[in-house]
C-alpha cells in the first residue's frame, strides 16, 4: 500500500487528525471510557517518518501525549508498535490501529485506579471516623462511670439511713450495718438492679465497637 493510499485511509477513520507533510504523516488518536461510574479521556499522537522508498523501508515512529498516566506507560506503546514493524508489518494502519487498542486497555487501567483510590480514601475517612468515635465513647464512658459510681455510693447510704432510721423506730437501737446484715435480700437485690443496668449499658458500647477491657486500668474499678 503506498503513502497516499494510507493517508486516504487514515483520513477517511480520523478526519481531521490525520496529517502529512514533509514525509511525516501524523494521526492523533482520542479515546474516552466510560465505565463504574468513571468518565476517563485521553488522547495519543503517533508521527511516522516516511522513508522515500516505503513500504520496501520501514518508518520510524514517535509518540506524544499531554497526559501523565498515558506517558507513564508510553514504553509499553512503543515496544509493541516496534515489535509489530520489525517482524510482521503491513500497513500504517494496523499500526495505529493497535495503539488505539492500547490507548483504550490503558485508560480502562486508569478506571480501574480511579476506582481503587475512591475505595482506600473511603477507607481511611471511615477509620478516621472511628478513631474519633472510640476516643468520643471512652471519654464519655469515664464520665458515666464515674457519676454512676457516685450515684451508687449515695444511694446506698441514702438507703442504709432510712433503713437504719426505720428499723431504730421499730426495733430501738438496730444500726444500719446490723440491718443489711439481718436482710441480705434487699442488699443482693440492689446489687442485682445496678449489676442489670450495667451489663445494659456494656452491652450498649459493645454494640457501637467500645473495647470494655481498656478503660479497667484507667478507670481503676
Amino acid at each position: 500500500m503506498d503513502i497516499q493510499t494510507e493517508v486516504e485511509t487514515l483520513s477517511a477513520i480520523y478526519g481531521d487528525k490525520v496529517s502529512y507533510e514533509n514525509n511525516v504523516l501524523s494521526c492523533t488518536i482520542e479515546e474516552t471510557v466510560d465505565e463504574n461510574l468513571q468518565i476517563v479521556k485521553g488522547s495519543i499522537t503517533i508521527k511516522f517518518t516516511i522513508p522515500e522508498d516505503y513500504p520496501e523501508t520501514h518508518p520510524t515512529f514517535v509518540l506524544e501525549t499531554e497526559e501523565d498516566f498515558i506517558n507513564q506507560k508510553i514504553e509499553r506503546i512503543e515496544k509493541n508498535i516496534e515489535e509489530i514493524i520489525e517482524e510482521e508489518f503491513t500497513c500504517l494502519f494496523e499500526l495505529v490501529d493497535q495503539v488505539k487498542d492500547m490507548v483504550i486497555e490503558i485508560l480502562k487501567e486508569q478506571v480501574i485506579f480511579l476506582n481503587e483510590e475512591i475505595v482506600r480514601k473511603e477507607k481511611e475517612e471511615e477509620r478516621a471516623r472511628e478513631r474519633e468515635f472510640i476516643g468520643t465513647t471512652k471519654k464519655t464512658f469515664e464520665e458515666w462511670w464515674k457519676d454512676k459510681e457516685k450515684e451508687r455510693k449515695i444511694t446506698i447510704e441514702k438507703i442504709k439511713k432510712e433503713k437504719e432510721a426505720e428499723m431504730n423506730r421499730k426495733k430501738g437501737r438496730m444500726t444500719g450495718k446490723e440491718f443489711f446484715m439481718n436482710n441480705p435480700r434487699m442488699a443482693e437485690q440492689l446489687k442485682e438492679e445496678n449489676n442489670e443496668e450495667e451489663e445494659k449499658v456494656e452491652e450498649t458500647l459493645k454494640e457501637q465497637g467500645v473495647d470494655l477491657e481498656m478503660f479497667t486500668e484507667e478507670l481503676d474499678i
